[in-house]
């Protein structure tokens, strides 16, 4: 499912609406209806649009007209569906996505074949268009733009800068972190580069100016960095614990 929720004052949740991924499949033997059966899809990422309330959402089987890189856009109280495209399950199943600070750019990360792709979107039909595709090491367990032109990818066990300069992908830097990454966020200040790590060892947070880890409790599946004042970051990891640090 895809949900918003508002969120009051005093920080209560309040489900505003909901989008549910089903598709009904009917069994038949011999020519006759025997069994329905209801298949769905899985979103494996969700990133919603700076410049507008479009919102991007993958999953690993298609969920709207064959697609399964889809955006939809938030009408205070339901979903529109505005426009997708397909990427082949069985050679680039799509697995996270995010926009650029713009709301101009959509980059999605591929499994199997562990690619990051770049699509301009149509602020008005939601139209995607091709731009250009980057090889990474590893799935891209996460994308994070930091500005239009810089994307933090984590893919395998390196943490990568990549540049996108309106047209083409290179990349910019690369930093092998010695185990599987996670979870990668900027800080709003664009500065430092945040990196949870995946080892059941070491269970670190590394600050990537500092390149200095930082051991936490648990396995590091996600990061968020306060957007102003001090350099707060959250951490969300395994065994349902949350962790905050300070910079």
């Amino acid at each position: 499912q895809l949900i918003v929720y508002q969120i009051s004052e005093n920080g209560d949740l309040t489900g505003t609406a909901t989008k549910s991924f089903w598709e009904r499949l009917t069994t038949n033997i011999d020519g006759d209806p025997v069994t329905q059966y209801f298949g769905y899809a899985h979103p494996t990422s969700v990133s919603w649009n700076p410049s507008n309330n479009f919102i991007a959402t993958v999953a690993e089987t298609t969920i709207e007209s064959s697609k399964n890189v889809v955006i939809y856009e938030f009408t205070g109280s339901d979903f529109t569906y505005k426009n997708g495209i397909y990427l082949n399950y069985k050679t680039d199943l799509p697995y996270k996505v995010d926009w650029s600070a713009d709301g101009q750019y959509l980059a999605v990360g591929t499994q199997i074949s562990n690619k990051v792709y770049v699509y301009e979107v149509d602020s008005s039909s939601g139209a995607f268009t091709y731009k250009d595709s980057y090889s990474v090491t590893g799935t891209p367990h996460s994308i994070c733009w930091m500005k239009s032109e810089k994307i933090l990818v984590g893919a395998g066990n390196y943490s990568k800068v990549l540049s996108f300069d309106g047209s083409s992908i290179s990349e910019v830097e690369s930093y092998n972190c010695g185990t599987q990454v996670n979870c990668a966020n900027w800080s709003f200040g664009k500065r430092y580069a945040v990196v949870g790590l995946d080892n059941t060892a070491a269970k670190e947070l590394m600050v990537a100016e500092f390149k200095s880890p930082v051991k936490d409790r648990n396995v590091i599946n996600t990061v968020a960095v306060r957007p102003s004042g001090s350099a707060y970051v959250a951490v969300g990891g395994d065994s349902k614990t949350f962790s905050t640090y300070l910079y």
